[in-house]
């Protein structure tokens, strides 16, 4: 492109020195006739084959194509990896539940357990007591005991 420009650049310039000049010589129109076939040698050097363009293009879409194939499989597994997690993290959300109520009833069974044998000490330790005070009083006339 850059060699079509120049190539009209110095024609123009070697034809045409100035505006005025321009006007007074392109009154038959000799530029454009000379700008038309400059333009077709130009093409005539591109060389254009329909068939190869036309294949060039499908590769590269299918390229594009292949690409895109790719990325989607590459999605499609990054979700896969998103879905395994949120399912592991609700499941252990789930567990932490569970675990919570479960530590509960322990703790409330632990302290259940503890306040009976509180109670069973304290009623064990007041039988030993009442039975000491039998003992001591020589049967179950306190009223003895007192008086001594």
């Amino acid at each position: 492109m850059k060699e079509f420009l120049k190539t009209l650049k110095n024609i123009f310039f070697t034809e045409f020195s100035n505006k005025d000049d321009f006007i007074e010589k392109n009154k038959d129109n000799h530029f454009q006739n000379t700008l038309k076939e400059k333009i077709k040698e130009f093409n005539d050097k591109i060389p254009f084959n329909s068939d190869s363009v036309l294949d060039d293009l499908k590769e590269s879409i299918m390229k594009q194509r292949d690409v895109v194939i790719d990325t989607e499989k590459l999605l499609n597994e990054r979700n896969e990896k998103f879905n395994n997690i949120n399912e592991k993290t609700e499941s252990l959300l789930n567990y932490a539940v569970t675990y919570r109520k479960k530590t509960k009833k322990i703790k409330n069974k632990v302290k259940c357990n503890k306040c009976c044998i509180t109670l069973s000490g304290i009623i064990i330790i007041l039988i030993i007591l009442y039975g000491l005070s039998i003992y001591i009083c020589k049967g179950f006339k306190f009223d003895q005991c007192l008086k001594k």
